[in-house]
């Protein structure tokens, strides 16, 4: 898993428990071994995250549903 990627993770489990999510509600900061200093994530970097996340979530519930059907009209 990449950084990116789990910036993306992040902030979609974050998304999942808000009413209304929004790069303005959602503060992201990582620390890694090479620089090893708190870096804060910019709310233009957190809502292309968000935005990317929330987009890959969505078609992969459309999959999971179009698998399901697929499923279902094979038992009949």
């Amino acid at each position: 898993m990449t950084l990116e990627d789990a910036i993306k993770l992040a902030v979609l489990a974050l998304a999942k428990t808000m009413e209304e999510p929004s790069p303005e509600n959602i503060e992201v900061a990582v620390i890694t071994v090479e620089e090893k200093k708190f870096k804060k994530i910019s709310k233009e970097k957190v809502a292309k995250c968000l935005e990317e996340a929330l987009k890959e979530a969505e078609e992969e519930e459309v999959a999971e549903k179009e698998e399901d059907y697929t499923e279902l009209d094979s038992n009949y």
